[in-house]
């Protein structure tokens, strides 16, 4: 058999296929080599806004997470009302404890400057607190725990006065 009857270089078809073939693999190096500089570097560097910036954003920050938490404690005491149904309970809890947690999570990652160190850390140490007392609710909410709402409500509560004692760390 020559090499034209057995479908080889002089085959068109075959030509196209070898292409696609390169093409396939160019592509693939490419998506690999972008995975590797992800992996290397996520998101690549923290975020460094000036004093001013990051002042605002911490502002932003725990008025969203106070939000949050006086989220769940409508919830929890709509729920003792018997004024939520259950699987609406748990979007609730779950979309504050999530709301919660992006927003510590932006904040987290950004660089601050060296003078707002001190108040950094308050802030992310606060907005971490609020997100895991949310979670605590989140889950006595899906397991219907009710019997440990009263305690999680009174907590809800000092986490906002912690939320607002953060808020008066922050100058404006």
């Amino acid at each position: 058999m020559t090499e034209s009857e057995s479908g080889s270089e002089s085959d068109p078809g075959h030509r196209m296929r070898g292409l696609a073939v390169v093409a396939a693999a160019a592509v693939l190096a490419a998506v690999l080599s972008l995975a590797a500089v992800y992996v290397v570097s996520p998101g690549g560097a923290p975020q460094s806004p000036d004093h001013e910036a990051w002042l605002d954003q911490a502002h932003t920050a725990l008025d969203e997470v106070s939000s949050d938490v006086a989220t769940a404690q409508l919830l929890l005491r709509l729920t003792a009302q018997d004024k939520v149904p259950g699987p609406y309970q748990q979007v609730v809890a779950l979309d504050s404890e999530n709301a919660a947690g992006t927003v510590a999570s932006h904040l987290s990652g950004e660089q601050p400057e060296p003078a707002d160190q001190k108040t950094y850390t308050q802030v992310t140490t606060v907005l971490s607190d609020a997100g895991d007392l949310l979670s605590s609710v989140r889950i006595s909410v899906v397991r219907r725990d009710v019997g440990r709402y009263p305690a999680l409500a009174h907590a809800l509560a000092k986490m906002q006065h912690k939320i607002s004692w953060a808020e008066g760390k922050v100058p404006s």
